[in-house]
């Protein structure tokens, strides 16, 4: 994406959703962690793990992993495999995966790594959607809404641990 459309206010990130779907979200610049908050734990607390950008170094330092700062806590959580095999840890919850630059402001996620991180995963991505668009697709479908968490509490097992692989990036 280019600095052009930063300037406009858009920035682009990668959305990977615990059921294994990539979509590209648009968000607002000034909002980016509303929409982390919102896509990647359910309007609650947010941690970012980042990691250095070996790509071209034109303006982006850093690839962040924005994800649910108590996934592993809550009842019916779903482990996010695609998100664990990325980071090389237990990921629970969806992850907003964005870029930021030598400041720390968040930026768009280059293209190349949408594509990399799909090849990475076997992840297939959806077209484009706006954060709204996506929460009102994804509630039910990309990740459990609040009856499928409690049908999960209710039976609660413990969260199995996946096989890891760690990527470097």
């Amino acid at each position: 994406m280019s600095n052009a459309t930063e300037m406009s206010g858009t920035v682009y990130g990668l959305l990977v959703t615990v059921r294994g779907v990539a979509v590209r979200i648009a968000m607002a610049a000034a909002d980016t962690l509303r929409a982390s908050q919102h896509l990647a734990a359910d309007s609650g607390l947010v941690s970012v793990v980042s990691r250095p950008y070996e790509g071209e170094k034109s303006r982006i330092e850093a690839i962040d992993f924005w994800i649910d700062d108590e996934g592993l806590l809550k009842p019916g959580a779903e482990i996010s495999e695609c998100a664990s095999l990325i980071l090389g840890q237990q990921i629970a919850g969806n992850v907003l995966v964005m870029a930021s630059d030598s400041m720390g402001a968040t930026v768009s996620l280059p293209a190349g790594e949408c594509e990399r991180i799909a090849g990475q995963t076997r992840l297939q991505i959806a077209s484009t959607l706006t954060v709204e668009e996506a929460v009102e697709w994804g509630e039910g479908h990309w990740w459990a809404n609040d009856v499928q968490r409690a049908e999960r509490a209710a039976n609660f097992a413990p969260l199995p641990i996946p096989p890891v692989q760690i990527y470097t990036f």
